[in-house]
C-alpha cells in the first residue's frame, strides 16, 4: 500500500507575493495620486482659464462702457452677473487700486485669481479705467482634484483587490497546492517510502516548472532506490561473507587448537623421553665412564691373573681391559721371560 502524502495550506509564498504587491502597488497609487492630482490642477486651472475668458468675451466690453460713463448702476449688475458663473465666489472692479464696485466675498488665499485690466482707446489714446478681478470658489476647485484623485485611486484600488485575488487563487491552485503536495512528499519521504512516486495533478496547459521539479525529485528517488538496492545486496553480501569468514574461522580455530593440543602433547611426550633418553644417556655415560677407567672392585685368579666380569664369566685380563677401556694391546716378552723361557735366543743382551 502506497503511503499518502498530506499537507496544510498555508499559503506563505501567496500571503508573501500579495503583501509585496500591496506595497508596490500602494506606492505606484501615492506617485500616481500626486500626477493625477497634479493633472487635475492642471485642467481645473485651465478650465479656469477658459471660463475668465468666457467672461472677459462677454462682460469686459460692457464693463468698459459703464465705467467709462461711470454708470454704477449697470456695473452692479454686470458683476452679479458674472457672480452668476459656476463657482464664482468673488468678482470686483479697481479703479486706481481702491475698490469701486463688488459681488461675494473676497479670499486673501484664493489662488484661484484672474485680474483683467479695463482700458478705453480715446481720441488715439488708451486710458486706464480699472481692472476687473474674479476669483473662483478655491474649495470647489480642490473638491474637484480631490474627487478626481478618489475616483482614480478607488478604481486602482478595487483593481488591484480583484487582481491581488485573482492570484491568490491562481497561486493556490496552480502552485500553492503543488507545491504543498511536494513539500509534505519530501518531508515524509524515507528509505521504504522511495519505491513510491511523487504523482503531481497534470494542468492542461504544456509542462511548467513544478512538473520539471517533480520529475526531478523522482529522478532522484529512483537513483537513490537503486542505490539503496545496490547497498544493501552488497550490505548483504558482506554479511553473508563475514558470516561465512566467522564459521570458517571457528572451524580452523577449532582445527588449529586441536592440533595445537596434540602437538603440546607429542611435544609432552618428546620432552619426556628425551629427558628420559638424556637420563639413560647420563646413566650409561657414568656407567661407560666407569668401566673405561676400570673404577671399582675388579674380582682377579689370585693364581692364573683372569677376571670376573659383570656376567660371571673369566676372562683373560688382556681382553677384560681391552673391552672396558682405550688401551690397546701389543705383545711382547720381558727379560724374565726371555732368560726363562727362551735362553738360546738371547733377546736381551746387555
Amino acid at each position: 500500500m502506497n503511503p499518502t502524502f498530506q499537507g496544510s495550506a498555508n499559503n506563505i509564498i501567496a500571503k508573501q507575493l500579495i503583501r509585496k504587491t500591496l506595497l508596490f502597488a500602494g506606492l505606484t497609487m501615492l506617485l500616481l495620486s500626486i500626477i493625477i492630482g497634479c493633472v487635475a490642477y492642471y485642467f481645473e486651472k485651465e478650465s479656469l482659464q477658459r471660463q475668465f475668458h468666457k467672461i472677459e468675451s462677454s462682460y469686459i466690453d460692457s464693463i468698459r462702457t459703464a465705467l467709462w460713463i461711470s454708470d454704477t448702476e449697470m456695473i452692479d449688475a454686470l458683476l452679479m452677473g458674472i457672480g452668476d458663473f459656476h463657482e464664482i465666489e468673488y468678482a470686483g472692479i479697481y479703479v486706481n487700486g481702491i475698490l469701486f464696485s463688488e459681488t461675494g466675498q473676497k479670499s486673501t488665499d484664493q489662488e484661484m485669481d484672474w485680474i483683467s485690466p479695463i482700458t478705453q482707446l480715446y481720441d488715439g489714446k488708451t486710458y486706464q479705467l480699472g481692472e476687473l478681478h474674479v476669483q473662483k470658489n478655491d474649495g470647489f476647485v480642490k473638491k474637484q482634484i480631490f474627487r478626481t484623485v478618489f475616483i482614480a485611486v478607488a478604481t486602482q484600488v478595487l483593481s488591484i483587490l480583484i487582481i491581488c485575488g485573482a492570484v491568490l487563487w491562481l497561486m493556490y491552485h496552480s502552485v500553492i497546492q503543488r507545491l504543498l503536495v511536494i513539500t509534505s512528499y519530501t518531508s515524509a519521504m524515507s528509505m521504504e517510502s522511495l519505491g513510491t512516486p511523487l504523482i503531481l495533478e497534470k494542468s492542461s496547459e504544456p509542462p511548467d516548472e513544478l512538473d520539471a521539479l517533480t520529475d526531478a525529485i523522482n529522478h532522484m528517488r529512483l537513483n537513490l532506490h537503486h542505490e539503496f538496492i545496490h547497498r544493501k545486496k552488497a550490505e548483504d553480501s558482506v554479511r553473508e561473507h563475514r558470516d561465512n569468514l566467522e564459521k570458517i574461522v571457528e572451524e580452523r580455530t577449532g582445527i588449529l587448537k586441536s592440533t595445537n593440543e596434540k602437538l603440546i602433547q607429542e611435544i609432552d611426550e618428546r620432552k619426556e623421553i628425551e629427558s628420559e633418553r638424556e637420563a639413560l644417556i647420563e646413566k650409561l655415560q657414568d656407567a661407560l665412564s666407569d668401566i673405561k677407567q676400570l673404577t671399582g672392585l675388579l674380582p682377579i685368579c689370585s693364581h692364573c691373573k683372569k677376571i670376573r666380569d659383570d656376567k660371571g664369566y673369566w676372562q683373560q685380563i688382556e681382553q677384560y681391559i681391552h673391552e672396558h677401556s682405550d688401551a690397546q694391546f701389543s705383545h711382547g716378552i720381558c727379560q724374565e721371560c726371555a732368560k726363562k723361557y727362551y735362553p738360546d735366543m738371547e733377546l736381551y743382551e746387555e
